[in-house]
């Protein structure tokens, strides 16, 4: 009886150690082998997550089910601080989704916009990407598909999933703005 037979699906190969259906030193991960120990380290950086995680989804599904959001926070914070915090607000999220989705070989990008909902304003900020030639939003921790066809840009993209928008741009990893997408003020 193969040891795969019986392992959990989300526990990766183990590398030697125990001999035949026994338990491994040492697993294979991305991006290279962990010792046993390894596993009950912190996750400090978006390599950690990448590390120990089999795809994008579930990347951001730990970081939905570890990061707490709060309302208040930092204006972009660096990945590592939200990580060692354990709460951001939707700015800090998209940092670090936007660093893990860089990891997994993906291009995203960071938009801030504002919009109305009823008579109130809601300023937001979330990532968005294209994964299989669809536009894919990531905000707070949650993916969505957005329904705009694969060729549309990034502003038709946004403007399906929130058609009251009057206000967006681009900004890096950092907060600073790359360019403006959206302007009636």
């Amino acid at each position: 009886v193969s040891q795969s037979r019986y392992r959990p699906h989300h526990l990766p190969r183990t590398l030697g150690g125990g001999g035949k259906g026994g338990i491994g030193y040492f697993v294979e991960v991305r991006g290279g082998v962990m010792g046993f120990f390894d596993w009950f380290r912190p996750i400090l950086t978006p390599q950690d997550i990448v590390r120990r995680k089999r795809d994008w989804r579930d990347a951001l599904m730990w970081i939905r089910s570890h990061i707490d959001y709060e309302k208040v926070g930092s204006p972009f914070p660096a990945s590592v601080e939200v990580l060692a915090r354990g709460r951001a607000n939707c700015k800090g999220f998209a940092v670090l989704t936007a660093e893990v989705l860089c990891l997994f070989g993906f291009s995203p990008r960071i938009l801030c916009y504002s919009f109305t909902r009823g008579s109130e304003d809601i300023h937001h900020a979330a990532v968005f990407f294209m994964e299989s030639g669809k536009w894919k939003r990531a905000s707070c921790g949650d993916v969505t598909s957005v329904s705009a066809p694969p060729e549309a840009s990034l502003v038709d993209a946004l403007k399906s999933i929130e058609p009251t928008v009057y206000y967006a741009q681009e900004v890096d990893r950092g907060g600073g703005h790359l360019q403006t997408l959206i302007s009636k003020i």
